[in-house]
């Protein structure tokens, strides 16, 4: 009995000892093929998905153009094989009109040979025309004048309309203006009073009397003639 009881235990422990052998050798090529799998992917995504840029030699060093004007900046990147990419131009309040203000990539990043640089240019100052604004009220008027960067101001006047009425704007529609520029907006203080008659002066006394003897003579001979 006894000697069952430990050849049972002892095949056991065998059967263990021979499954956990078999979990590592598992375990062994499971990771060996999880390294070689990883390793064909890197391999893929950095030599054909995404493969390394060039030699640096062949890469150019972006030069900073701001400051340069458009021919300027255009001569620089030719000598150093790079070219002038798209152009866009923004209003600054400062910068004369044509001078570069940004830049993309940045100086210092590197470019391959031929590859554009895009840059900003001043516009010079903001322009902006003076609306037609008849028949608005004023303060309707004066916010759509804040809103297109122009600095409002009012002044009254009499006039042919009631009495808070826009009359005109100073200066005229249509003007364009450099900004930030002054608008005046002229309303009406109420309508002009009319202008009063003036009353009859004082009649001359030897004019009075001339017309008297002028008239009584005419009746004297119309007397005359009749007899």
């Amino acid at each position: 009995m006894n000697m069952r009881l430990g050849d049972s235990i002892r095949r056991r422990l065998k059967e263990a000892s021979e499954g956990r052998r078999r979990w590592r050798r598992w375990a062994l090529a499971l990771a060996a093929l999880t390294a070689v799998c990883f390793g064909a992917g890197y391999a893929l995504a950095t030599l054909v998905i995404f493969p390394p840029v060039q030699a640096s030699v062949e890469a150019v060093a972006v030069p900073d153009l701001r400051g340069l004007t458009r021919e300027a900046a255009a001569q620089r990147l030719g000598q150093l094989g790079l070219a002038l990419g798209e152009l866009t131009e923004l209003p600054h309040p400062r910068a004369a009109p044509g001078v570069i203000l940004a830049q993309s990539p940045l100086p210092g990043q590197r470019l391959r040979s031929g590859a554009p640089v895009r840059v900003a240019l001043s516009a010079g100052k903001a322009r902006a025309r003076v609306p037609d604004l008849v028949g608005l009220a004023p303060a309707r008027a004066e916010a759509l004048l804040g809103r297109l960067g122009f600095q409002v101001a009012r002044r009254e006047e009499l006039s042919d309309l009631e009495a808070g009425k826009l009359v005109r704007v100073e200066p005229a529609p249509g003007t364009e203006l450099e900004l930030p520029a002054r608008v005046t907006l002229v309303v009406s203080a109420g309508l002009i009073a009319p202008e009063p008659m003036a009353p009859p002066g004082p009649v001359d006394d030897s004019v009075a009397a001339s017309s008297a003897r002028s008239a009584s003579g005419g009746g004297a001979a119309r007397g005359g003639t009749n007899e």
